[in-house]
């Protein structure tokens, strides 16, 4: 079942790459435009209107994944799209749970785990990146970029539709901001721990 909504997803974002390419668009300018939707994302997440963060997360997260895909199908891949791409993406990533800290200011705690997701969704893209250039071979990590992008959309849908009902604003969001912290470190010293076993120091 899952591989054939696997193969599903892969031929729809093929063919809307296809379609892209006729048009002449590029991948970096993909690349840049998801930065729009994201920093918007961010400013909604901020006065706490969670439903539009939730759509303009996911429309984000489509140019991200269109741009990847115009770029392995049609040739167009390069070193600077790679390097701008992933440097989008942090700037992206950071957006939504900046808004939250604003968000949440005048408490404490909510905000802290706001800004500490940021930090560990950082640091397993840090950590599989250098372990790459050190030619350190890593497990499959669990809480990819993949993974935190949609998990939080959804919360984000979900709190701003109103179906969390018997919840504070946003409490399902930080459930899932905490699930993400939580996670992202455990991730980090499994990443760290199998490195350390390969014998490479």
């Amino acid at each position: 079942m899952w591989e054939h909504a696997r193969r599903g997803y892969r031929r729809v974002l093929e063919l809307a790459s296809n379609g892209l390419a006729r048009t002449g668009v590029s991948p970096n300018m993909l690349t840049v435009t998801s930065l729009v939707p994201a920093i918007l994302a961010g400013w909604a997440a901020a006065g706490g209107q969670f439903l539009t963060a939730g759509l303009l997360l996911l429309l984000s997260g489509v140019f991200d994944l269109l741009d990847g895909s115009l770029a392995r199908n049609h040739g167009k891949a390069s070193r600077f799209g790679a390097l701008l791409d992933s440097t989008i993406d942090r700037i992206c990533d950071g957006m939504v749970p900046v808004g939250l800290v604003l968000f949440h200011g005048s408490n404490t705690f909510t905000a802290a785990i706001a800004a500490l997701s940021i930090l560990t969704g950082y640091t397993i893209p840090y950590i599989r990146a250098r372990a790459l250039s050190l030619d350190i071979i890593l497990p499959r990590l669990w809480m990819r970029r993949e993974d935190r992008l949609l998990s939080l959309s959804a919360a984000l849908l979900l709190d701003g539709a109103g179906v969390t009902n018997g919840m504070s604003a946003g409490g399902l969001v930080l459930i899932v901001l905490c699930a993400h912290v939580v996670l992202g470190a455990t991730a980090a010293v499994v990443a760290l721990s199998a490195a350390r076993r390969s014998g490479q120091d």
